[in-house]
């Protein structure tokens, strides 16, 4: 096994010139011929939310990715699915809320706005071996992932590998959900995704992270850091560290090192940058609760975690826009008599609902304790 490099910059604030001072040091540890070539820069734009929300990667973290991608010679272009269905109208909103248009237009970038897909052949996959991309994403001479750091209340953790996830386009994530409902087989997906795109870099934005409950309905934070590899699992595997968790209780991170593609322990990685024991922050995981669960090992606590998990709740919070009817993969989600409200039955908690909602809604509920019918009392 290679010993992958991860290089951690520390940044205070999203002060343009101190990032783009960090991203230029992260460009120059992991060098990349990008004359001439078509780079896809893909950020997380989770959903349309404005960049203090702490749900998508910073503009100013992209904005420097493309000016660095620009000053080699390259061509960027920011390019993103987001969640729910995926038309130029809707990429245009996610672009001008997120801040990624105006990163375009002050880097000298481009905006993708081709909304058609392509198959992407891995015959290496374990799980998956052909996946349904954007054609950005298909036809970019290279991909350069660039993260956001939040607790998931399905994987634990996102960052550089599930990022990947947004490259498939629009409504067939729901579908992929679907088709791979439990934790194991999501995250083998994963796995595959991420062999199937080979980012050369990975740089992931936890100058400010989100903890709680994310990866979109949590809170900001401050981590004061910039993470970067050209291994994504090796970045993810870091990250674990910073965050305070143990990299197989993360499902991807669990897969990675049962496939032998990252060590087990963060310390076994080369560091560049600052020095990983200076900079844990430990974040405040989804339902995290010290129990006695915590002393037995994996291979008998994951089975009952899984069991125990929540189901998604919707609260008097919901003004019944109605996208989490329209992500729901399993189509669980109904419209009630005031307002929207679930059939756990068919649930599969993927959360897909959990992470589009724009009102921070829905809550998590486990099953003993959900009202009679999945119904608001």
């Amino acid at each position: 096994m290679n010993v992958s490099k991860v290089r951690i910059e520390k940044a205070e604030s999203y002060t343009y010139p101190g990032i783009k001072e960090a991203i230029e040091r992260i460009f120059e540890a992991f060098p990349m011929e990008l004359e001439g070539k078509k780079v896809a820069v893909k950020p997380n734009l989770l959903l349309a939310r404005a960049p203090e929300n702490a749900s998508t990667t910073h503009p100013n973290v992209v904005r420097a990715v493309c000016e660095a991608v620009i000053a080699r010679g390259g061509h960027p272009v920011i390019t993103e699915s987001g969640g729910g269905p995926i038309t130029k109208a809707s990429l245009a909103h996610l672009y001008e809320v997120t801040g990624m248009k105006k990163a375009a237009e002050e880097s000298g970038a481009l905006l993708n706005e081709d909304t058609e897909a392509e198959t992407l052949l891995y015959p290496a996959g374990k799980t998956t071996k052909e996946f349904l991309v954007l054609r950005a994403i298909r036809t970019a001479d290279v991909v350069i992932s660039v993260a956001k750091l939040k607790t998931h209340g399905f994987m634990k953790m996102t960052g550089a590998a599930k990022n990947l996830y947004g490259v498939i386009p629009g409504l067939h994530k729901a579908m992929m959900h679907k088709d791979l409902p439990g934790k194991p087989e999501f995250a083998s997906m994963i796995c595959d995704l991420a062999g199937a795109v080979s980012p050369a870099l990975t740089i992931t934005d936890a100058v400010i992270g989100m903890e709680g409950e994310g990866p979109s309905g949590g809170t900001p934070k401050k981590c004061g850091l910039i993470l970067a590899s050209d291994d994504p699992f090796a970045s993810d595997l870091a990250a674990s560290a910073i965050m305070g968790i143990k990299p197989e209780d993360a499902p991807i991170l669990r897969e990675a090192i049962a496939r032998g593609l990252i060590p087990d322990d963060p310390h076994a990685l080369h560091y560049e940058g600052a020095k990983l024991d200076e900079v844990i922050s430990p974040f405040a995981f989804p339902g995290n609760r010290k129990t006695i669960l915590g002393l037995l090992p994996g291979i008998l606590r994951y089975p009952i975690e899984d069991g125990r998990r929540a189901y998604p709740y919707i609260t008097d919070r919901c003004v019944s826009c109605g996208r989490c009817a329209g992500i729901c993969p399993q189509k669980t989600i109904h419209k009630g008599k005031t307002h929207f409200e679930v059939d756990i039955s068919h649930c599969i908690r993927c959360y897909c609902c959990h992470e589009i909602c724009p009102e921070k809604a829905i809550d998590m509920v486990r099953k003993g304790r959900y009202p009679k019918n999945g119904k608001r009392h």
